[in-house]
């Protein structure tokens, strides 16, 4: 039984003694994928679809586990691709890694009903390592859940602790938890009960602030994109897998930052030409 866990206790034990911040610095082409959500077929299709890595260079945003039925087989591949191909795959955290949720939406039982409660354990100190945000070029911000009114600096990104447990306010919670939204004018209450809701304003201001063109995240199926200044990863239910090599070779023949979300049987693609950011 103890060998079942041993790549994970390792790869947990090199996590701890990491001094590296809570940020991702990237330079290179890098395709963005949402919330997973234990869809591991939906992984599957799209690896198939993009390219297996390390054809291709991925970051995941968060929300691996729950709701799904295989949170296990995604998570496990995940995090095996990223200890293969480190300098190629990157996994950053979201509201559901973290164990007071993923106890409640499904991780935890699954867990305990395909194995034991230790496993869920292991994991639960495999992603208190994750870091919470992404920088793409110094220019595009990528985090799971969006913005803060704590925010002030990127050095405070990256001195957040780590390992660390997600808490119920404060940065590091808004990084995870927050959501934009059309009627609001600066910062404002949000309804899951956990962070803020913040307007497009507070966007402007924050790019301006720092000099950045696009902020990206997740943790939401439906669409609110304010161009050029924030991107959802969504999915629509019209887009039909059999759709998706004539989008996906389109994209291929232009410069262009590569968004995917994937959702119950749905794959998204949209693309920014890094020409329109300049």
């Amino acid at each position: 039984m103890d060998d079942e866990f041993s790549v994970f206790d390792d790869e947990i034990n090199k996590k701890k003694k990491l001094s590296k911040s809570q940020f991702f610095l990237f330079t290179h082409f890098l395709w963005i994928a949402g919330d997973i959500h234990g869809h591991y077929g939906d992984l599957l299709r799209l690896f198939e679809y993009v390219g297996f890595p390390p054809e291709a260079n991925y970051l995941f945003s968060g929300d691996y586990v729950d709701r799904g039925k295989q949170s296990l087989e995604t998570i496990s591949l995940l995090l095996a691709y990223k200890i293969k191909y480190p300098e190629n795959f990157f996994l950053s955290s979201g509201n559901h890694e973290c164990a007071s949720i993923n106890r409640i939406y499904g991780f935890n039982d699954e867990c305990k009903r395909r194995f034991n409660v230790r496993l869920w354990k292991v994991f639960t100190d495999c992603f208190n390592c994750l870091p919470v945000a992404a920088l793409i070029d110094d220019k595009i911000l990528c985090m799971h859940g969006g913005l803060s009114p704590d925010l002030t600096n990127m050095n405070q990104i990256r001195t957040l602790p780590r390992p660390t447990d997600i808490p119920e306010s404060g940065l590091l919670c808004d990084l995870l938890w927050s959501d934009p939204s059309r009627d609001v004018k600066g910062w404002g209450m949000n309804d899951r009960g956990v962070s803020y809701t913040f307007g497009q304003n507070k966007v402007a201001e924050f790019l301006m602030q720092h000099d950045m063109d696009l902020v990206c995240r997740a943790h939401q199926g439906f669409a609110v994109v304010w161009l050029p200044e924030l991107w959802i990863l969504v999915s629509f239910n019209f887009v039909e897998l059999r759709d998706m090599n004539m989008v996906l070779r389109h994209c291929a023949m232009t410069e262009c930052l590569r968004i995917l979300f994937i959702m119950q049987s749905t794959i998204q693609t949209v693309y920014i030409h890094l020409s329109d950011l300049a």
